[in-house]
């Protein structure tokens, strides 16, 4: 149904909302590259900019699923820059930003936004997964006790009830 109204009614004003939500049905689906398509018709288009901040976050998370990482990075930082401060998605962000530094192994620079993400206050559950990150890299730099500091503060920011997710860090 969305697809016939973007259609039969190109020039109509509710077009970028139904674009958005077609481009998240299909990020849903596993569409990446026609849902970055149409994540970037949203952003080409007169939308709120909170639409447009979050069409620019969905398209940078299309671009890191296409493997698209140098256009992913530039895509998440812009989206960063037009961010307001309070955002919820700030710590997510950084994260993938960590996450594409330390593919290509820039473990400096990975930390860097590791910590950012952990500054923001994120759930348990990531910040679980930045300590744990954030020890990964140490180690690649040859950090063995900052490294093992790092798992220590992923295991004590675990959900200690479940013990197989805290045996998977130790």
């Amino acid at each position: 149904a969305y697809e016939q109204f973007l259609h039969f009614f190109s020039a109509s004003e509710l077009r970028p909302s139904v674009q958005f939500r077609v481009a998240s049905l299909r990020f849903a689906t596993g569409d990446y590259a026609q849902a970055a398509v149409d994540f970037t018709g949203v952003l080409e288009s007169k939308v709120s900019d909170e639409t447009s901040r979050a069409a620019r976050y969905n398209l940078g998370l299309c671009q890191i699923q296409l493997g698209m990482i140098e256009e992913a990075r530039a895509t998440l930082e812009l989206f960063r820059k037009e961010q307001p401060s309070g955002d919820s998605r700030v710590s997510d962000v950084a994260y993938r930003l960590g996450e594409l530094h330390e593919r290509a192994g820039q473990h400096k620079e990975a930390i860097a936004e590791y910590e950012k993400a952990l500054a923001a206050s994120p759930g348990a559950q990531l910040a679980v997964e930045l300590h744990y990150r954030t020890g990964t890299c140490r180690e690649g730099l040859g950090e063995q006790d900052a490294a093992l500091a790092a798992y220590r503060r992923a295991v004590a920011a675990g959900n200690r009830s479940n013990a197989y997710h805290v045996m998977s860090l130790a």
